[in-house]
């Protein structure tokens, strides 16, 4: 996906771009500062202009209603979703807690390897915000866990991050009933 906002943007009158996250198949998230409140937050941004199938964009909304539903500690709290139209371009976007820290993928890039205590300490993390998840009514599956969209928080606080491909197994149970 191609780079849609430059650094020092302004995306609604309210975020102001500083660098990129990440980037994927549902969009491009950037670290931006809310000029309202101050604070660094996420903002996932997702182009009408560049999406190549519809299921992409009711991906990108059914993410923002379920973190919408979302309160765990170690998922970043949804803040807002809106979009933005321009003459050329139509583009949605999900605000979010920061979680601060790096992914698991760029730790292990950069030599980072955990010892015993610390890889289970991460496991059993993980497996929280899975039972979580799976505890909602109706149950939320991730389908995206990699080391990617793992956050080793700066304070050693574990987050999962991108629910882009996340699944809500209700609508599903209501699509396989009426066939």
């Amino acid at each position: 996906m191609a780079l849609q906002h430059k650094f020092g943007e302004i995306i609604a009158d309210r975020y102001k771009i500083i660098n990129i996250l990440g980037e994927g198949n549902s969009g491009i998230t950037y670290r931006v500062e809310d000029l309202q409140t101050k604070q660094q937050i996420a903002l996932k941004a997702f182009s009408f202009q560049q999406m190549t199938e519809w299921k992409m964009m009711e991906l990108f909304e059914r993410e923002a209603q379920i973190l919408k539903q979302l309160n765990h500690p170690a998922i970043p709290s949804y803040l807002d979703y809106f979009q933005v139209d321009t003459e050329t371009e139509k583009t949605f976007y999900i605000a979010q807690q920061l979680a601060e820290g790096e992914s698991l993928a760029t730790l292990v890039t950069n030599g980072w390897r955990g010892d015993e205590t610390e890889v289970k300490r991460i496991a059993i993390e993980l497996l929280k915000i899975l039972v979580y998840l799976h505890l909602q009514k109706p149950s939320v599956i991730h389908r995206d866990l990699k080391p990617h969209n793992i956050i080793l928080g700066n304070d050693g606080k574990i987050f999962l991050v991108d629910f882009g491909a996340v699944k809500h197994t209700y609508t599903n149970f209501l699509k396989s009933s009426y066939r």
